[in-house]
C-alpha cells in the first residue's frame, strides 16, 4: 500500500459569523488557535485509492460538501464515492453554511468568499498529498476514551433537557490507525465521538480548533513535530465533554480554558495508550460507496 498526507491553515478572518449558534450572527472577534484542514490518501496494492479529509469546522450543507467532493475527485482522479469529508464540529469556527439554517438573511459576501478559499486550499492539499504517496504499512489499534458523557436527561419536571446522564448511551471506541512510510514518515488517523463545545462556553466569540487541536499538538509534542495527527469526528449525537458535567448538581457548568486543555490532553494520552497496545497489521482492499 501507499499513503500520502498534507495539511493547510484555514483560519478565517475576524468578523465572520460563528457556527454552532443557530442562525444568530455572532462575529468572530479573536483567534485563540488556528483552524486547519488535513488530507490523507490511502492506496491499496491494486491501485484503488480513498481520500480522507478532516476539517476544523462545524460542518456544511449537502450542496457545499458535494461540490467540494467533486472538486477533490476531479483534481486527484480519486472517485467521488471514495472521497470522505469529515468535520470536527467545533462550535468555535465560522458558520460554514447558511443553507443549513432557516435564515432570512443571505450569506455575507465575506463568508462566501472565505468558503471558496477554504475549499481551494483543501483541494491544493489533496494534490500535495497525492504527489507525496509513499510505500507504507498500516496497523490498527483499538482503544477507548471516556472524555464524553450523554447530554440528555430528565429535569425535575420530567422533561428531557440538556443535562448530563452517566447512565445513558456513550460509545467509548477509539480506533487509531498507525501509518509508517518506507522513508521514516508517520501518520496517525484516529476517531472518537464527542462535541467540541468547551471554548464557546467561556469565549463566545473566539475562534479555536477546540480540544481536537489541543490533542493534535500534544501528540506532535510527544511523538515528533513531523508526525501527521489527523482527528476524524465520530457521530457525536448527544455526547458532550464530561469535564463540564457537574454530576452532583446534575447540570453542565460553565467551562474554562483549562477544561479545553485537559480534555485534549486526555484524548491524546488515550491515543498514546492505545498505540502501546498490540495492533493488527492490515492489508488494504479499498472499496467505496456514495453516502452522506
Amino acid at each position: 500500500m501507499r499513503v500520502g498526507w498534507a495539511e493547510t491553515d484555514i483560519t478565517p478572518p475576524l468578523g465572520l459569523p460563528m457556527g454552532g449558534r443557530g442562525p444568530r450572527f455572532t462575529p468572530g472577534a479573536v483567534i485563540l488557535d488556528p483552524l486547519i484542514a488535513q488530507v490523507l490518501i490511502l492506496e491499496d496494492d491494486a491501485g484503488h485509492q480513498t481520500l480522507l479529509v478532516a476539517v476544523d469546522q462545524i460542518g456544511v450543507d449537502r450542496e457545499t460538501g458535494s461540490r467540494l467532493r467533486y472538486a477533490l475527485a476531479e483534481c486527484t482522479g480519486i472517485p467521488y464515492a471514495a472521497v470522505i469529508v469529515n468535520f470536527s464540529h467545533t462550535h468555535s469556527g465560522p458558520m460554514a453554511s447558511m443553507a443549513a439554517y432557516a435564515a432570512n438573511l443571505p450569506a455575507p459576501p465575506a463568508l462566501t468568499a472565505y468558503g471558496e478559499e477554504r475549499d481551494h486550499k483543501i483541494v491544493a492539499a489533496a494534490q500535495q498529498a497525492l504527489t507525496a504517496l509513499r510505500p507504507a504499512t498500516l496497523t490498527l489499534h483499538r482503544g477507548e476514551s471516556h472524555i464524553g458523557i450523554n447530554r440528555r436527561n430528565r429535569n425535575a419536571q420530567g422533561e428531557t433537557a440538556m443535562l448530563p446522564n452517566r447512565d445513558a448511551l456513550y460509545l467509548p471506541d477509539l480506533p487509531v490507525f498507525d501509518l509508517r512510510t518506507d522513508n521514516g514518515g508517520r501518520a496517525l488517523l484516529f476517531s472518537h465521538a464527542c462535541h467540541p463545545v468547551i471554548v464557546y462556553g467561556h469565549a463566545w466569540d473566539a475562534i479555536s480548533a477546540e480540544y481536537p487541536g489541543v490533542c493534535r499538538r500534544h501528540l506532535r509534542h510527544t511523538l515528533g513535530a513531523g508526525v501527521h495527527c489527523q482527528f476524524m469526528q465520530g457521530f457525536t449525537g448527544n455526547i458532550r465533554p464530561r469535564i463540564v458535567a457537574d454530576l452532583v448538581e446534575g447540570r453542565f457548568r460553565k467551562s474554562t480554558p483549562e477544561d479545553v486543555t485537559a480534555t485534549g490532553v486526555t484524548l491524546a494520552k488515550d491515543v498514546l495508550h492505545t498505540l502501546n497496545a498490540p495492533g493488527e497489521t492490515l492489508t488494504l482492499a479499498i472499496r467505496a460507496a456514495q453516502g452522506w
